[in-house]
């Protein structure tokens, strides 16, 4: 299997923040000054997707964003709030970062918490 490349959108830290699905042409109906804001760069969408995950691990400072629970790197789930199916991203702003029963919980699989 091949790994794909995907444009990315890079915060002022210059990680990634968003990852769009195709070349992000919606961004010609942005003003001047809000695209000089937006960094666009193209990079493999493995390594885009892993940092956003550990920037969503470290936002939560260890504890599932759902119901506080402890969760390392390895054990936690990152959890799109908007799915990609319905029109979401893979984002910063779109995803959160929970425990194994809870993400169960939000995909309808079995009951929340512990």
């Amino acid at each position: 299997m091949t790994n794909k490349s995907v444009f990315v959108e890079l915060n002022e830290k210059g990680r990634v923040s968003r990852i769009f699905r195709k070349y992000p042409w919606e961004l010609r109906k942005v003003s001047p000054t809000e695209l000089v804001r937006k960094v666009i760069k193209q990079m493999s969408r493995t390594k885009a997707v892993a940092e956003v995950r550990r920037q969503i691990f470290l936002r939560s400072a260890g504890q599932c964003e759902l119901c506080g629970a402890l969760v390392t790197e390895d054990t936690g789930h990152m959890h799109e709030k908007i799915f990609r199916s319905h029109g979401g991203e893979i984002s910063l702003a779109n995803s959160i970062y929970v425990c194994p029963p809870c993400h169960r919980g939000e995909h309808g699989l079995g009951r929340r918490g512990a």
